[in-house]
């Protein structure tokens, strides 16, 4: 999972901003109802890529990215699909991701 999200086009090749939250089987995208950028989905993948202990910068942009949408002071942009990556489901789990990467959550 972490190589998916870490070196796959989605985030390795194109940056942090390119991970959504539907994936096909095949690793495409999944068009209906998908958000960009949620706070779940790259703090989940940070915390994966922890235990791999090879992903480095991917694991320091996911963390850069997932703080700054927990703390920024007003809502997510909505993209021209009308989907917004902000919500309660995705700030909860983003926080949660954010005490494990910082050492604040103890397992």
């Amino acid at each position: 999972m972490t190589s998916f999200f870490a070196t796959d086009a989605h985030a390795g090749k194109d940056g942090i901003g390119r991970v959504s939250d539907l994936y096909n089987l095949d690793g495409t995208i999944y068009s209906t109802g998908s958000a960009p950028n949620s706070a779940s989905i790259i703090g989940t993948a940070a915390v994966g890529a922890m235990a791999s202990g090879t992903q480095g910068a991917f694991l320091a942009d996911a963390y850069q990215a997932v703080f700054d949408m927990a703390t920024r002071g007003a809502m997510a942009p909505v993209d021209s699909g009308g989907k917004t990556p902000y919500s309660y489901y995705n700030a909860t789990v983003g926080l949660l991701t954010l005490l494990m990467m910082s050492g604040n959550f103890s397992h």
